[in-house]
């Protein structure tokens, strides 16, 4: 474009002032500066609109992209939100719960700090106690063996029954006494190595072999009983001893029912407050994602932008002519203008007055 404008320039200024080639010279140079600004300030207008759309889908993608939760009223309650009203940031954010659940609330919680939770755990302190004891009475019992626990059964079975055993056996010897009979003894042989012997004494002693028998058969199962018993009062102590941690948290289940009731009535009051953030929530996720595509595009725009904006149709067609035809051009208009107003570097040179036959006949022995 510089090159054609100073061809056009260069013509006329040559052939007006008596001198083409420093003329065509001079205004291809200016041509190429006022031709070339043109140029550039095209393409950094383009640019500029390029840069300004994309900062503006940036613009947009970050305002509408904000958390912007939405108010809802339910049954049970409300959400409020409140903004700033210079930034329209959200300072803050809660909920009001229905007047009937606040009023649920209020009642659950003032029961809830009237209730003492330590009155059942105080009235299981005695426990401590019973469990002690239990524990030393199962410790009297663990201290004697089996063994010996049999043993000792054995000397008081035997004492009991001592009198009335011998009581019998003093009437069968009175009734063998009255009968004749205490010297009788009868069932031996000499064959077979076998002993007479009276028979009710051996009935009276049979009796009492079989009567220990059963002493003894009882009084193992005793021992053993009585472990397992020395053992059960300690499992029994345990269980008491248990039973205070146990009383003393079922005294805090009213108080965790009251506080449950009053945190369910709540949570029916805030669902309200977590619709409103779910939903700004997911509001602000959709349009992030539609923000980032509308910079995507913007960004992969830009270029076209910048070149469509940039073409310039006159610089064209002046980039189309070549800087000889446009000084060709420059040339025949100088004459005309020359022919018209006279040459003035002529008439300065032979004196003679612009537009004379003379001045232009002394210009033509020039050429």
């Amino acid at each position: 474009m510089g090159s054609s404008i100073g061809g056009l320039v260069g013509g006329v200024a040559g052939s007006f002032f008596g001198a083409p080639t420093v003329g065509a010279a001079l205004g291809s140079g200016i041509g190429g500066m006022i031709g070339g600004g043109a140029q550039g300030g095209s393409a950094a207008s383009a640019q500029g609109n390029a840069g300004q759309s994309i900062y503006n889908a940036g613009q947009y993608g970050q305002t509408s992209s904000q958390f912007n939760p939405i108010g809802i009223t339910t049954n049970f309650g409300k959400s409020n939100f409140t903004r700033d009203p210079t930034t329209g940031q959200i300072t803050q954010a809660g909920y009001t719960l229905d007047p009937r659940l606040q009023g649920i609330s209020n009642a659950t919680l003032a029961s809830a700090g009237a209730y003492n939770p330590n009155q059942v755990g105080q009235a299981a302190q005695p426990l401590y106690g019973g469990a002690s004891s239990l524990f030393n009475l199962g410790q009297q019992y663990l201290a004697t063996s089996p063994q010996q626990a049999a043993q000792d059964y054995m000397t008081q079975q035997n004492a009991l029954l001592a009198p009335t055993n011998e009581q019998n056996l003093a009437g069968l010897r009175n009734q063998q006494f009255q009968t004749g009979r205490t010297g009788l003894a009868t069932g031996g042989t000499v064959a077979g190595g076998m002993q007479q012997t009276n028979p009710e004494l051996a009935a009276y002693y049979n009796a009492l072999a079989k009567q220990q028998s059963t002493l003894a058969a009882q009084a193992d199962q005793y021992g053993q009983q009585r472990a397992q018993f020395g053992a059960g009062l300690f499992s029994t102590g345990a269980g008491l001893l248990g039973q205070v941690p146990n009383l003393t948290s079922a005294g805090y289940s009213p108080l965790n029912t009251m506080l449950g009731t009053a945190n369910t009535v709540e949570g029916m009051g805030q669902n309200a407050f977590d619709l409103s953030t779910s939903l700004g929530a997911g509001q602000s996720t959709a349009n992030a994602n539609a923000a980032k595509y509308g910079l995507t595009g913007a960004t992969a725009a830009a270029p076209y932008q910048v070149a469509n904006q940039s073409y310039n149709p006159l610089a064209n067609v002046l980039q189309g002519t070549s800087s000889t035809n446009m000084g060709q051009v420059g040339g025949q208009l100088g004459n005309w203008f020359g022919d018209l107003l006279g040459n003035p570097m002529t008439a300065f040179k032979y004196g003679t007055n612009l537009g004379s036959e003379q001045t232009r006949m002394l210009a033509a022995q020039d050429f």
